[in-house]
């Protein structure tokens, strides 16, 4: 090891500095501004100047550029005249050192805080933040950082407080900070961002067991701008944070709190309360009760969205005195999951209130039942998209529209998992007589579903675009052919994923009758699907981009057949589980398909290893899936 190195790696060792091993990388590409020649190896003097320069602040920086200092003093904790005189005689005698030039240009005024970092998995080091903090100070400041850890990364060596206080000081321009996964950053951190960071706009913050409310605290009071605040699974994080964000952050606009347990009713409502500004409020997994509830409702006349997910401390009464409030007549978006005080009389209650609403879904509601959904759709004549999923005590009786057909204005439904769902019921809704407003209907995982279901929505909704049936096994060509007898003019999407019980006939069918507008078309586990549907789509459909024939049984000549009409328009295709392909088709892909960007081959058996591999060398501008 030469004796620069070994010097270095001695006073690093024990430090936050020890965990960056990888030297060479450090000053690489810092967008023209900062220029290394190097000449003989590492340059351990200016990876020094970097870590210095990046605690100090742009003026204290500019001065440090024409000075002459020995390595030991520039070196942040090394003061030992035995260590200064070993540095400086071996800088001497490494007569073959790289020249360090430096150009600091003037930047405009538009140009602060406009570059955007991102460190994720064994990138995310302090010296590697601390180059971000240099670099991107000469070149207009940095305006977004990402820092993302993940599972499985070594602790001891993740981005710490000292990286990130390298970003406080360096980085004024700062807008948008996000910190997923980041166990070694605690408060101190968080506290340089918010002394050094006055221009910040948004904080994400998952996963950062360290942080407490003296960060969210400092945030608050340093950061006036902040209008978008999101925390998930910060768990010393309390109400006395929020308080103060509801305190000093009065243009909030934004707010999501995730399984923080520490944070309750006084935090949130300190919140609400003071920023009048907040469109959009999150709530879940927190401990906020029926009192809490009701005064969100009350002070929140500016939310326009609302996702309430898992509040286990909420009853039936805190639902129906949020639904009682007057601060949701201007909302158009909400959500409601895994709440089990939600039932007939507080959905009803909300419907009633709710007047501008535009989109509502229901996740994982037992006691909701086609009664309750008939009152709130009733009450709710703006609405345009309705998702229900896993509610399991709605047949689809309670879709039906009373006489002054309140939804006729529906755009988009969605149902998924609802297993109560009748083939009968939802047949005879009677709203989907004049829906030409309907543009999009997805029934997924729906037993009870099946061909009756199809034939009256295909005459019901003429305007039909995005057509989703995955996991409908009662689905056979007899429903698609009825269905296509009343709409599939203007098909742009079908997916058909796990629908067992297609053949070729549906598949020809779709062809022809949208070919000429269908973009995406899904077929993923249609077992009886041949290369006859292939010739089909090869011929009519002009315009598709996205194909997935996964599990399909078809070989090469139908997917020649497709590349030879199709290949160039091609952007999506898998063709996972096709057990008769072979590599003759990975040669025409490999001529023929210019824009796509995404393979997936997984489970292709006949293909080689080394055909894969080459076939990936080749079309490298592809993302290929094969293993």
């Amino acid at each position: 090891m030469r004796p620069l190195l070994r010097l270095f790696l001695r006073f690093c060792k024990g430090s936050s500095l020890w965990n960056l091993m990888n030297l060479n990388n450090i000053l690489s590409k810092t967008h023209g501004r900062i220029f290394l020649k190097q000449q003989n190896g590492l340059v351990m003097k200016d990876i020094l100047k970097m870590v210095n320069w990046s605690h100090m602040r742009m003026s204290d920086m500019k001065m440090q550029l024409g000075t002459s200092r020995s390595i030991a003093e520039e070196m942040p904790g090394s003061s030992s005249e035995g260590s200064s005189e070993a540095i400086s005689k071996t800088t001497a005698e490494n007569n073959q050192m790289s020249v360090h030039e430096v150009k600091w240009e003037k930047q405009p005024h538009w140009a602060s805080g406009d570059l955007s970092r991102c460190l994720e998995g064994k990138k995310a080091t302090d010296i590697r933040l601390a180059s971000v903090a240099v670099g991107t100070s000469a070149f207009g400041g940095l305006g977004k950082l990402s820092i993302k850890g993940g599972k499985g990364e070594n602790c001891t060596k993740a981005v710490s407080d000292l990286g990130l206080s390298a970003i406080g000081i360096s980085c004024r321009g700062l807008k948008c900070l996000l910190l997923w996964d980041c166990p070694n950053i605690g408060d101190q951190g968080l506290i340089s961002i918010g002394n050094g960071c006055s221009l910040l706009e948004k904080l994400d913050l998952v996963k950062c067991p360290q942080l407490g409310n003296g960060a969210l605290e400092a945030i608050a009071r340093g950061c006036p701008l902040l209008s978008t605040l999101s925390l998930d699974s910060c768990v010393m994080i309390g109400s006395i944070g929020l308080e103060a964000v509801g305190k000093h952050c009065v243009s909030l606009r934004s707010l999501s709190v995730s399984k923080c347990p520490a944070i309750r009713d006084e935090g949130i409502v300190a919140v609400v309360q003071n920023c009048k500004f907040l469109r959009v409020l999150k709530l879940e997994k927190v401990a906020i009760t029926d009192g809490g509830l009701a005064l969100v409702g009350k002070y929140c006349n500016s939310l326009i969205k609302l996702i309430l997910s898992e509040l286990e401390d909420i009853s039936e009464e805190g639902f129906g005195a949020l639904g009682s409030s007057t601060g949701l007549e201007n909302i158009k978006f909400l959500c409601i999951t895994s709440c089990q005080g939600v039932s007939n009389n507080s959905l009803s209650v909300m419907g009633g209130v709710c007047k501008n609403l535009k989109a509502f879904s229901l996740v994982d509601s037992q006691k909701v039942t086609d009664e309750g959904l008939e009152a709130f759709a009733m009450l709710c004549g703006s609405l345009e998209v309705l998702r229900l999923e896993r509610c399991q005590n709605i047949s689809g009786s309670g879709l039906r529209s009373p006489s002054d057909n309140t939804l006729g204005g529906l755009k988009e439904l969605h149902l998924n998992k609802c297993y109560g769902l009748l083939d009968s019921c939802l047949s005879s809704i009677s709203f989907l007589v004049s829906c030409f407003s309907i543009k999009s209907i997805s029934i997924t995982h729906c037993e009870g579903v099946g061909n009756q279901s199809l034939e009256k929505i295909g005459f019901s909704c003429p305007s039909l675009e995005n057509l989703d049936l995955s996991g409908l096994f009662g689905v056979s060509d007899t429903g698609i052919l009825a269905f296509l007898q009343g709409s599939g003019l203007h098909l742009l999407t079908v997916n058909l994923t796990g629908c067992k019980n297609l053949t070729d006939e549906a598949v020809c069918a779709i062809a022809s009758h949208s070919g000429s507008n269908l973009q995406s078309l899904y077929l993923e586990g249609c077992e009886k699907i041949t290369d006859k549907s292939l010739r089909a789509i090869a011929e009519k459909c002009s315009v598709l981009q996205d194909l997935d024939l996964s599990k399909c049984k078809i070989t090469d000549t139908g997917m020649l057949a497709i590349l030879a009409t199709r290949g160039p328009t091609l952007k999506t295709l898998s063709l996972s589980g096709c057990e008769y392909i072979t590599e003759e088709c990975l040669h025409v892909i490999q001529k023929v398909c210019e824009s796509l960007f995404a393979l997936n081959l997984k489970g292709c058996t006949k293909l080689s290893i080394n055909a894969l591999e080459f076939f990936k060398s080749q079309l490298w501008r592809c993302d290929i899936l094969s293993a």
